[in-house]
């Protein structure tokens, strides 16, 4: 078999168990925190957080200005 066969059989098979492992994952995880009934205390944390970082960055970037 020649190299090239060999990657195409590779990136068959590959595929292919690509295609598998989406089936066995099934839903989102949105959908699981949905299923879970976590989803809207997980988002507001990482809403949280994104605002936090943000913050975080301005502060170090001395572009904070304290009100007068």
């Amino acid at each position: 078999m020649s190299d090239i066969n060999l990657v195409y059989q590779w990136i068959k098979y590959s595929q292919n168990d690509l295609i598998s492992a989406k089936q066995l994952i099934g839903s989102s995880f949105d959908d699981f925190l949905i299923e879970e009934e976590i989803y809207e205390e997980v988002e507001a944390g990482a809403i949280k957080k994104i605002i936090t970082y943000q913050l975080q960055e301005v502060i170090k970037n001395n572009s904070f200005q304290e009100p007068s």
